[in-house]
């Protein structure tokens, strides 16, 4: 079963108070290697696995960026069918298989494998757009910044970025990376105040308030709700 590391759960909360420890103990130059620390601990937690996946899909990327920059627009293609064909490999092997069972083709052995074995990646449609779109703007003749993979790495996984998104492009992110001074005391206190106010919303009002009663609304059926409860669960 896939396992991850939420936001709201004792594991986050621990590693995100070490990681803010720690970027504010260490040299300057040091703070992205903190970030990506994090990053790759909070990927990992999901799974070894995973995480190695990324880590492949990430590595051929960078390998297609460099040769992209050195004027070889060939790489884009490569770089974009890959990565698409490892994403599609895994949100839509099973439901091929399914197709195929269902026309009479003989592939129960390959479609019991992926339904017992084949686990969609956390992520994998984020990181693999956000890729892709590093590539393309590289390929457009975009100034990226990009010095080293692990900068590339950690675009893509910026400390639960890559769990919730959303896309950034890389011209916003990458010269962030060689300042890094650390929050302000205002922008401490209002990521704080965000933080706060996000538990809130996801604890106690999603999680206490109103996941029952939207399972209970759901649970009926279409035809044992009336209009105005129809309209009330998917706003709920």
């Amino acid at each position: 079963m896939r396992v991850r590391m939420l936001f709201h759960s004792h594991e986050f909360l621990a590693l995100l108070g070490l990681t803010l420890v720690a970027f504010n103990l260490v040299p300057l130059p040091r703070r992205p290697a903190v970030l990506l620390v994090a990053s790759l601990v909070l990927y990992g937690y999901a799974g070894l696995g995973m995480l190695a996946l990324f880590l492949a899909v990430a590595s051929l990327a960078y390998v297609c960026l460099r040769r992209i920059e050195g004027g070889d627009r060939k790489w884009l293609t490569i770089g974009v069918t890959l990565i698409l064909a490892n994403l599609l490999a895994f949100k839509y092997a099973a439901f091929l298989l399914d197709a195929a069972a269902a026309s009479g083709l003989p592939v129960a052995p390959a479609q019991d494998w992926v339904t017992r074995h084949v686990i969609l990646p956390v992520g994998i449609s984020f990181y693999s757009f956000q890729l892709i779109a590093v590539l393309i703007d590289a390929a457009r003749g975009q100034q990226l910044g990009v010095r080293s993979f692990r900068e590339l790495l950690l675009f893509i996984m910026f400390f639960g970025h890559l769990i919730a998104g959303p896309i950034m492009r890389g011209r916003e992110f990458f010269p962030q990376l060689h300042v890094l001074p650390g929050p302000s005391a205002a922008q401490l206190r209002t990521g704080v105040l965000l933080l706060g106010i996000g538990l809130f919303k996801k604890v106690l009002v999603a999680d206490e308030l109103l996941s029952g009663r939207v399972d209970l609304l759901f649970d009926r059926g279409p035809a044992g709700l009336s209009i105005a409860a129809a309209w009330l669960a998917p706003l709920l």
